[in-house]
C-alpha cells in the first residue's frame, strides 16, 4: 500500500494550502497600525534569519566574494540580518499599499530623487525601459510612480499558483498600473508594441540571468546578467532607466530614485559589442545603487553562479 504522504495531491489543494496562509498573513498585517506592521515584518525576518541557514550562509559568501577584507566580519553578519528584517518590512508595507496610498496622500510616504530625469525621458515620447532590482520596495516604487502619471507595464514570470497570482495583480489595479508582461507569453513582441507606443516597461535585472544571460561585471565578478533590456533599447530606441527605491528610517517612508539614462548609442558597426556595453552599464548602475545600502539587496541569490568556478 502507498504511504499516505506520497499520494499525489491536486493541484487546486496545493494551491489552497499555499494561498489560505498568505492571505491570512496579510489579513493579519492589515489589521494593525502601521507601526504594528512594520515591527510584525522586522520581527519575521529576525525568525527567518535565524532559521534558513541555507539563505543565510549564501549571503555571506557571497559579502566575502563582493567586498573580501573592506568590510569586517560583524558588518556583513549585520547587513545580512538588516536583509531579512527588510524583507518582512517590505512584505508588511506591501499588504498596506491599498489603503495608504492614493492620489492625495503618496507624498506623506515617499519622496523623490532626480524625478526629472524620468520626466525628461518620458517627454521623448520613444518609450523608457526602467531596470532595477530586488532592493527597497519595489512594488511600492512601481504603484507610486503608477499613481503619479507614470503607469508602467511590469516585466515578470507567472506565478504558478493562480490564486496567489490574483492576490497580487488585484493591489496593483488601483494605484493605475497597467496587465504585467508575462515573460512565458511574448513579453519581448509586447514590450516592443509598447515602447513604440512611448509608454514604460520595468524589468528587473539583478538575478542570474537564465538561458538568455549575458556576462557582465557586476562587484568585480563575471555574472550572467538579463540582456532583455538592451536588445528592446536598440530595437526600439527607447532610453534605459536605472531607477530604485530605499526606505528612510523606521516608519513607512520611502525614497525613490532614478540614475542616468542610458541611450543605445551604436559604436563600430559591432551590434553585439554594442549590446554588451549597454548591459555593462545598466549592471554598474544597479551595483553603484546596491553600494549605497548593501543592506537593501538580497544577497542570498546566487548572481555569480554561472562564471564562478569556486565557491570561494
Amino acid at each position: 500500500m502507498m504511504a499516505w504522504h506520497r499520494l499525489p495531491l491536486p493541484k487546486n489543494v496545493i494551491f489552497l494550502s499555499q494561498y489560505l496562509p498568505l492571505r491570512i498573513l496579510v489579513a493579519l498585517f492589515q489589521s494593525l497600525t502601521i507601526r504594528g506592521a512594520t515591527g510584525l515584518g522586522a520581527f519575521m525576518g529576525r525568525i527567518a534569519y535565524a532559521f534558513d541557514k541555507t539563505h543565510r550562509n549564501i549571503a555571506l559568501v557571497n559579502l566575502d566574494n563582493a567586498y573580501r577584507d573592506k568590510l569586517s566580519k560583524e558588518k556583513k553578519q549585520e547587513i545580512v540580518l538588516e536583509v531579512y528584517e527588510r524583507l518582512g518590512i517590505s512584505f508588511a508595507h506591501a499588504t498596506r499599499l491599498k489603503r495608504l496610498i492614493r492620489k492625495d496622500t503618496w507624498h506623506k510616504y515617499a519622496r523623490f530623487e532626480n524625478l526629472g530625469m524620468l520626466e525628461k525621458v518620458y517627454r521623448e515620447n520613444r518609450g523608457v525601459i526602467l531596470v532595477g532590482g530586488h532592493l527597497g520596495n519595489w512594488e511600492v516604487a512601481l504603484q507610486i510612480m503608477g499613481i503619479i502619471g507614470y503607469p508602467i507595464h511590469a516585466v515578470a514570470f507567472r506565478l504558478i499558483n493562480p490564486m496567489v497570482l490574483k492576490l497580487l495583480e488585484n493591489s496593483r489595479r488601483y494605484c493605475n498600473l497597467p496587465p504585467v508582461l508575462y515573460t512565458a507569453e511574448n513579453a519581448t513582441a509586447s514590450s516592443i508594441k509598447m515602447l513604440k507606443k512611448g509608454e514604460l516597461i520595468a524589468h528587473m535585472v539583478d538575478l542570474a540571468g537564465r538561458k538568455q544571460g549575458f556576462p557582465a561585471e557586476f562587484f568585480g565578478q563575471l555574472a550572467s546578467t538579463a540582456r532583455v533590456p538592451a536588445i528592446l533599447s536598440f530595437k526600439t530606441s527607447a532610453p534605459i532607466l536605472p531607477y530604485y527605491s530605499y526606505r528612510i528610517g523606521k516608519s513607512f517612508k520611502y525614497v525613490i530614485g532614478f540614475e542616468e539614462p542610458i541611450y543605445p548609442t551604436p559604436a563600430a558597426g559591432n551590434l553585439s559589442r554594442d549590446i554588451q556595453n549597454v548591459i555593462q552599464k545598466y549592471t554598474g548602475s544597479i551595483e553603484k545603487i546596491i553600494r549605497r545600502n548593501p543592506g537593501e539587496w538580497i544577497w542570498f541569490h546566487k548572481r555569480w553562479k554561472k562564471y564562478r568556478t569556486k565557491w570561494r
